[in-house]
């Protein structure tokens, strides 16, 4: 009996093994839900397919109640959207932060408090608008440059204390209230939009 309890333990162990390292899949496009997927491969998260991630809630996305097993981010070259609140609080995801250039748009939220991301954020030009709180408290962040982009959203960029410059292109329609307080950065805008939005919330702005 003694023989056959360890027995089964060791399998019951094995079997535990074996399922911690499964990786995990959702579907989550829109609006045809499998036409993109997120599978988590032990500590990486690889978004794949094509068209637009599915929008979420704050704290729902189905990665969330895992999110601290994340440490890097794959996103497919042919994501066009990514959704809201995505990744919010993916505070354990380090590195360099890559979206494709085939991204259109950032949603709501969608990076917020990824503490771990560091380095220059590049927003592709095919990316024209960020969302509000897009990456608000991204503190790792030391630049970002933003080309192309013609919206920027409420406190997208609030309190990523790490930023020093930010460079935004002369493409840029309207700066949301709020967008850098708290960064030390001074926000360069080249050009001169007779139509730009800049509220006072952003008086560290000017443009060259």
């Amino acid at each position: 009996m003694q023989k056959f309890s360890k027995i089964t333990v060791l399998f019951a162990l094995l079997f535990l093994g074996i399922s911690a390292t499964k990786a995990q899949k959702w579907y989550i496009g829109t609006p045809d839900t499998t036409s993109i997927t997120a599978t988590l491969v032990k500590s990486t998260l690889i978004i794949e397919g094509t068209g637009q991630m599915q929008d979420f809630d704050e704290g729902t996305a189905p990665w969330y109640c895992i999110r601290t097993n994340i440490q890097n981010l794959i996103i497919g070259k042919k994501i066009s959207r990514i959704g809201n609140y995505a990744f919010q609080d993916c505070n354990s995801l380090t590195g360099i932060l890559t979206i494709p250039n085939y991204c259109k748009s950032i949603g709501k939220g969608a990076f917020e408090n990824c503490s771990g991301l560091y380095g220059t954020l590049i927003i592709p030009n095919s990316v024209k608008t960020i969302g509000d709180y897009a990456f608000r408290s991204c503190i790792g962040f030391t630049s970002a440059t933003m080309n192309s982009i013609n919206f920027i959203g409420n406190q997208s960029f609030a309190n990523c204390f790490g930023l020093t410059d930010v460079l935004i292109g002369s493409s840029i329609i309207s700066i949301g209230n709020a967008a850098f307080t708290g960064c030390k950065a001074i926000i360069n805008i080249k050009g001169n939009n007779p139509n730009i939005y800049n509220p006072a919330g952003n008086s560290r702005a000017y443009i060259e």
